[in-house]
């Protein structure tokens, strides 16, 4: 039995791995792949950021109309006019408080904080929940004007995130139905 010799530049051409461009290449579109799923975790992240302050928004302009309802419903109930108490203008509202507001959505008083309890409210509530704890992201405003024979509510809520303001707002008729 013969033996033949490999030649070394025969055995390193059979052995040969990865040059340093094939490397390069590979490094390249792992990273572009991992850079694409990180861009994709971070819209997925804002997004639900959004969804969950939207729906913690609708909440309180509905919770805004549900106060004003309840005030003609107070009034209903002890034989006052339905709009008793009840001005035009524009509020700040909880359930103990309505609060006359003159500089829009973004005037301080239109800024939801958190009591005691961890309740959104403007200002003190009867019970000993107090409503100076920090602000919240969200500001309420409710604005009502009075046309013949009903009341015409808008609750508008904004919060933010980063340089982008979201809004959402509700509108209802109270009609004087007694």
């Amino acid at each position: 039995m013969t033996r033949k010799k490999l030649k070394i530049g025969k055995y390193l051409k059979i052995a040969s791995g990865f040059s340093i461009l094939e490397v390069v290449i590979a490094i390249f579109i792992i990273t572009m792949g991992l850079v694409g799923i990180l861009s994709l975790v971070e819209l997925n992240l804002k997004a639900n950021y959004i969804n969950k302050n939207n729906l913690i928004a609708s909440m309180l302009a509905q919770e805004g109309l549900e106060l004003v309802r309840n005030k003609r419903d107070y009034n209903f109930k002890n034989g006052l006019a339905f709009d008793a108490n009840i001005a035009a203008g524009t509020y700040a509202i909880d359930p103990e408080n309505m609060t006359a507001v003159t500089g829009g959505i973004s005037d301080p008083a239109a800024r939801l904080k958190y009591n005691t309890a961890g309740y959104f409210c403007h200002g003190n509530w009867s019970g000993g929940l107090t409503c100076n704890g920090a602000n919240s992201p969200f500001s309420r405003l409710l604005t009502i004007t009075k046309t013949g024979g009903y009341l015409n509510v808008r609750c508008q809520v904004r919060y933010s995130k980063g340089n982008s303001n979201y809004e959402y707002a509700v509108q209802n008729q109270l009609y004087d139905w007694k």
